[in-house]
């Protein structure tokens, strides 16, 4: 048994993630360094896992040494918040021994995506790429998708998480061929799955029926703002569509104890005291659906952690105002209190040197002039105070 105190993870000697941007990473969080993981058009994603680049963390860990790709997890256990690493060892999802097996796969199947949201880039959403080259960024993504033969000579009956990303996933037609494959090999009762989506794409009947077979599946539906502070945040989303889908999704589910669907947010500067408006109309009309939030760390002006105190400060009171209405009608879960206080905390992290304000603001203003849309209209609230604060 591996010691379970930090700097020890589970996820380099169970986990692999597989990015459309063509690198491999032990986990979604960790910061590649000087290991060398990266895939391309002659290279398995695959044979990494038991490369030398993840080879090096495992080391490292075993020795409890600390990891510097670790680094998001590690503040978050030395500011009191529970990381990652915490709530997966708590959480009992993988074997905690050093054997080297793929138990988890995390998988984003192609950078094809339907959306340019504000918290994302070409890397992953292939809608990004027409504003990148306007904005004068010259990067060259793979267009390389993870395909069956990159898992064809693997033996996968180990495995018993899978958790599906994008790009969007109901865009990719390898992502249909993976499942169509664990199918045939009869694995899917194995596994648990868990399937982010932006919620703007409606999966056929049939593909639907293959997904109920998993162990148990979670769908976690990508949504940051209600109306159209979500169209902002995650252009061009259309709300109408959201709504239909995620009552395609609740239907889906309904009576059955091993298909969930969630609504997943990513917390930004953009949504922060504007949750409680989402998880309100979330909470009205399917009161029976959780919730989870996750802190975006990149862009790393988009992040709520590290504003200056006048702006923590003020951002912090109009969020207990309206955590204060929210919960005069709702309930929460453990977890889902868990994951507010989390938020709580987070604003409460302060930088009194920090210019992260300057620097959403302008970059704010470039993509709505880019755009035609204005941040100022969208989210007036937000925008009195963080220009007060300047």
């Amino acid at each position: 048994m591996m010691q379970t105190d930090s700097p020890w993870c589970p996820h380099p000697f169970k986990y692999l993630m597989i990015s459309p941007a063509g690198f491999v990473k032990p986990c979604c969080r960790f910061q590649s360094g000087q290991e060398s993981l990266t895939w391309g058009t002659e290279i398995n994603p695959i044979s990494h896992f038991k490369g030398e680049g993840f080879n090096s963390i495992r080391r490292k860990m075993s020795a409890g040494q600390t990891v510097e790709g670790c680094q998001k997890c590690d503040l978050e256990d030395k500011s009191g918040l529970v990381s990652m690493r915490r709530r997966v060892i708590r959480g009992g999802e993988f074997t905690l021994n050093d054997q080297v097996e793929i138990e988890g796969l995390e998988i984003g199947f192609s950078r094809k995506c339907n959306l340019r949201c504000r918290s994302c880039n070409g890397q992953f959403s292939t809608k990004w790429e027409l504003d990148e080259k306007k904005l004068g960024i010259n990067s060259s993504y793979s267009s390389k998708e993870i395909s069956l033969s990159d898992f064809s000579d693997q033996d996968l009956s180990a495995l018993k998480n899978l958790k599906v990303t994008g790009g969007e996933p109901f865009l990719s037609p390898s992502f249909f061929d993976f499942i169509e494959y664990l199918d045939q090999k009869n694995l899917l009762k194995n596994i648990d799955c868990e399937i982010f989506t932006n919620c703007t794409v409606s999966p056929k009947p049939k593909f639907l029926e293959k997904l109920s077979r998993f162990k148990t599946l979670k769908i976690g539906l990508s949504v940051d703002a209600f109306d159209e502070k979500n169209t902002y945040i995650r252009n061009p989303s259309k709300w109408d569509d959201i709504v239909k889908n995620a009552q395609l999704w609740d239907l889906f589910c309904f009576g059955s104890h091993h298909l969930q669907v969630s609504l997943a947010i990513t917390v930004t500067i953009y949504n922060v005291i504007y949750l409680f408006e989402l998880l309100s109309w979330w909470r009205e009309h399917f009161p029976q659906r959780n919730f989870f939030l996750q802190i975006a760390a990149e862009p790393t002006f988009l992040s709520i952690y590290d504003l200056k105190p006048e702006e923590s400060d003020q951002m912090c009171d109009i969020y207990n105002l309206e955590k204060m209405s929210f919960l005069e009608k709702h309930s929460l879960s453990p977890q889902e209190k868990e994951h507010i206080d989390w938020i709580e905390m987070a604003l409460k992290k302060v930088d009194s040197q920090s210019n992260k304000t300057q620097i959403f603001l302008k970059e704010t203003r470039i993509i709505d002039q880019l755009r035609g849309e204005s941040f100022a209209d969208t989210f007036p609230a937000l925008s009195f105070v963080l220009n007060k604060a300047l």
